[in-house]
């Protein structure tokens, strides 16, 4: 038996929050209805809110599939249900939001109880079906879709050995091996298990594993279409600013977002201050400078060797010398290293010096006695005759 503790996920995907709000809120609203009903209240009593809030077919009532996730028949079943909502639950939510991520959990909840409820066996139809499973399996199958290559940590325990080892796995494996033991101990291959809903299991993880679908192809196509839209719009701009159309390349820049600026790794930010250098607005030129630091910034991250020499040819041409921090010249001079070109990495590591830029002097020294050592003639490198 797998039991995972953590996982690792791709952390370079789009997530839409930091914390997991609604995994909190769920944990701590089905804790909390499990410990009244557990210590505050007669068993007389919690049967019957069993019955009323629990999912019975014979009696069936419209709020049964949304409250019965919130019952639990023991301290076993829901820290079981609990403990899978945290370790799958957690990073879903992050990537999808709460919105979607509650839409995920409550259809998949709604979708596993309507088909335990077909393929419930009548001797159980007057039995109350309680506990989040099913929509704890949406999870797991959204998770196999979203995630099918993150590393999951496991505790493996084997039938020879009671000590457990901890065994690194894909989440295909994990959930893989999950989905086939739902199907064995529901078409009875080994033996029937009574008062386990191994069909909702089952429906709950097909329904999350369509829904995830889904929502990844129309996420991925609207993330194609504005992709598209921004480049498209990044060289109209471009192509303005080369006319010398400032009034067209100003529109083009302002319609932007800030996703488009992140993306274009500093095209964005380079064009507006390109427009600012040449609007005829005095307090719109002003704002140049910043615009271009922060482009020659972003072209640098992405190491944009080319692009950020071209800003940084700009800066040298547009702004004065003491509104040029010292790191621009002594990235810049990097930037031409990697590029050969000699004269340019030493013109912008003296202006580094000269700004009094001392971070990385060892590595600017270097790079100097790199670039003035004399280089050998190939003719004496040939052997005397």
């Amino acid at each position: 038996m797998f039991l995972p503790f953590s996982s690792d996920v791709d952390e370079t995907a789009a997530f839409r929050q930091k914390n997991p709000v609604a995994v909190y809120g769920i944990i701590a609203a089905c804790v909390l209805v499990h410990y009244i009903l557990s210590e505050y209240l007669s068993d007389e009593t919690r049967l019957a809110i069993m019955y009323e809030f629990g999912t019975v077919k014979f009696q069936f009532h419209w709020w049964m599939p949304l409250t019965c996730a919130f019952l639990h028949g023991g301290y076993l079943h829901l820290i079981g249900n609990m403990y899978f909502l945290w370790i799958y639950g957690k990073d879903l939510e992050r990537l999808l939001g709460t919105v979607r991520f509650l839409i995920l959990y409550t259809a998949g909840g709604l979708f596993s109880i309507g088909v335990h409820l077909l393929t419930l066996n009548a001797l159980y139809v007057d039995e109350p079906t309680i506990g989040a499973s099913g929509a704890i399996s949406a999870l797991l199958g959204a998770y196999l879709v979203l995630w099918p290559g993150a590393n999951l940590r496991c505790l493996f325990f084997s039938m020879i050995s009671f000590r457990p080892i901890v065994v690194l796995l894909p989440a295909w494996v994990v959930l893989g091996l999950w989905f086939g033991g739902q199907l064995v101990y529901t078409l009875q291959l080994i033996g029937e298990i009574a008062n386990i809903a191994f069909w909702a299991h089952i429906a709950g993880f097909v329904a999350g594993a369509g829904i995830a679908t889904v929502l990844q192809y129309r996420s991925q196509r609207a993330l194609e279409s504005i992709d598209h839209l921004r480049k498209w719009s990044l060289a109209e701009a471009w192509q303005a600013v080369l006319r010398n159309d400032i009034q067209v390349a100003a529109g083009r820049a302002q319609e932007m977002d800030e996703a488009a600026i992140a993306d274009a790794h500093g095209c964005c930010q380079f064009l507006r201050g390109m427009v600012a250098l040449r609007s005829p607005v005095p307090d719109e030129a002003a704002t140049a400078p910043p615009f271009l630091i922060r482009a020659f910034c972003q072209a640098r991250d992405f190491r944009q060797d080319a692009l950020l020499l071209t800003i940084y040819l700009q800066i040298l041409r547009n702004l004065p010398p003491e509104d040029i921090p010292g790191f621009v010249h002594r990235d810049a001079g990097h930037a031409a290293m990697a590029l050969n070109c000699s004269k340019l990495a030493l013109s912008a590591f003296y202006n580094a010096l000269h700004q009094g830029c001392t971070d990385g002097l060892e590595a600017m020294h270097r790079a100097v006695v790199a670039l003035t050592r004399p280089k050998p003639d190939p003719a004496d490198s040939g052997a005397s005759g």
